[in-house]
């Protein structure tokens, strides 16, 4: 029994001294390896924090870290997931680059972050990964933010990627029905703009512009046909439905042709000027005519 005793006090003098005799910093290092857990981009903190301690043991220290292959594939981890981030980032920043808005940006700052990547890319230079990474994720959430404050301050939205990114694909204008301006206008205004379809299959369709009095009576109308004309941008500004005068953007030119509105005048000089086809931020297609009161901006007419 006495024997017994003594092999059990024995064994674990052993295992305290075995304890106690391993360097704390090789305990520590041990202990943030084991937090690292299953590796996500998250993660990339913890095993920074690991490699930090495992670097400033000695080579003595460093044979008795335990778990150190863990450490090894916890790098070889996060490098994979970190090339295949960049690569996300890099294309990221190659799509925000085709929106419209983005000739408006600073680049630099982009382009620089870009180069970066594709270069530690290219280089296999994983010590570099997450630095050019996070670089470039910051440079392209900054871009992607301007150009939603752009779009949130432009009355027009961008319709496709190519050459005439606002343009309004002509079969989405109505040839029949009737165009009402945002909001209450004077008798200045035309109360509305009615559409017609052609009389012949190889004829223009109709548009006019139905003007009445002070009180709602039909007392002209200026009849055309009209052509949608592809255009490059031009900016414009355009009074909303609240009164505010804001930028828009468009590709869509309504050309005017054969004036069916008897003599004249003044008004169907101001219809000459030209108008514009625009999709608005919230989706609505709507024909913008010159304020004909002079001002520097344009009127909505939609459905």
């Amino acid at each position: 029994m006495r024997n017994k005793l003594i092999a059990i006090a024995s064994g674990a003098l052993l295992s305290a001294c075995l304890a106690g005799c391993t360097p704390a910093e090789v305990r520590e290092t041990q202990t943030a390896i084991d937090a690292i857990g299953e590796v996500t981009l998250d993660s990339q903190d913890a095993i920074t924090e690991a490699n930090a301690k495992y670097d400033a043991l000695s080579e003595e220290l460093k044979e008795q870290v335990e778990n150190h292959p863990a450490l090894e594939a916890a790098n070889e981890r996060i490098a994979e997931i970190l090339h295949s981030e960049i690569e996300v980032q890099i294309g990221k920043a190659d799509e925000l680059g085709f929106d419209y808005f983005s000739r408006y940006y600073d680049m630099n700052k982009v382009e620089s972050a870009k180069t970066a990547a594709q270069e530690a890319i290219e280089s296999s230079n994983e010590d570099e990964y997450a630095n050019v990474y996070y670089a470039l994720k910051n440079a392209n959430r900054e871009f992607a933010a301007y150009i939603d404050e752009e779009r949130a301050n432009s009355y027009s939205a961008p319709t496709n990627d190519g050459d005439h990114p606002f343009a309004v694909n002509a079969e989405e204008f109505p040839q029949n029905g009737s165009l009402r301006p945002l909001t209450k206008l004077d008798s200045s205004y035309p109360l509305e703009v009615s559409l017609a379809e052609p009389k012949t299959a190889d004829g223009l369709p109709y548009l006019a512009y139905i003007m009445s009095d002070s009180n709602g009576n039909f007392n002209r109308v200026y009849s055309y046909n009209y052509e949608i004309k592809e255009i490059e941008t031009v900016e414009i500004n355009v009074q909303d439905g609240s009164g505010e005068i804001k930028r828009a953007f468009v590709n869509s030119q309504l050309v005017l042709s054969h004036f069916n509105g008897g003599s004249p005048d003044e008004t169907h000089a101001k219809f000459q000027n030209q108008s514009y086809l625009l999709k608005t931020a919230s989706g609505e297609l709507a024909l913008v005519i010159p304020d004909l009161k002079g001002g520097d901006f344009y009127i909505p007419y939609v459905l």
